[in-house]
């Protein structure tokens, strides 16, 4: 600042110094999941464009979490569901940092991942002699389940097609009601969370 009297005197002064405050980056809309929401399926973050009125060149991170939790090692911008997903609500954290202090965190919308139901390795068979008195057993009843779910079995034995009242075991011992009959047997397997096969 310069101050002048009109008659060739004058004095300078500088005054003190302001420094202009860095603005954090900001998102232009808020980043989101794309992929199909189950097991093995890879994930992706969108929808990340971000803008910094400074001017700064703006770097993301990512951090992926399953039920609010942090999944360990999943920081990029990509993420393939594993059988420890199974049923929860997957989110991605999204950082924006602009160098100079500024950051700016949003987490995404969940995604929950849907049950896969089990799935029998083999079609169930009946071993055993089929005579009046002789025991029958369901076996090749093996089945597995991408969510790592454990399968529960139940069994419903038929003679010609009707259900044979109580034979809901994994044995079946035919009496002479069901002597000349066609015996067979539905297997079914359920995982506790809605998923179920039958065979």
């Amino acid at each position: 600042v310069t101050a002048e009297d009109g008659n060739g005197g004058s004095a300078s002064v500088t005054s003190a110094g302001v420094t202009v405050a860095n603005s954090e980056p900001v998102f232009t809309i808020t980043p989101s999941i794309s992929g199909t929401a189950d097991i093995g399926s890879l994930l992706s973050i969108v929808n990340t464009a971000n803008t910094d009125a400074d001017g700064d060149a703006t770097s993301l991170s990512y951090q992926w979490q399953s039920d609010g939790v942090d999944i360990a090692g999943a920081v990029s911008a990509s993420y393939t569901l594993t059988p420890a997903d199974a049923h929860a609500a997957i989110t991605a954290i999204v950082t924006s940092d602009d160098g100079n202090g500024g950051t700016t965190t949003v987490t995404t919308g969940s995604l929950t991942i849907g049950n896969n139901s089990p799935v029998f390795t083999a079609t169930p068979t009946i071993s055993g002699s089929a005579r009046v008195g002789s025991n029958l057993t369901a076996t090749n009843t093996a089945t597995t389940d991408v969510d790592g779910d454990s399968v529960s079995l139940s069994y419903q034995w038929k003679a010609n097609g009707v259900d044979i009242a109580g034979a809901t075991g994994k044995n079946f011992t035919p009496t002479a009601a069901q002597a000349h009959a066609s015996i067979t047997v539905v297997v079914t397997g359920v995982d506790g969370n809605g998923g179920s096969a039958v065979a």
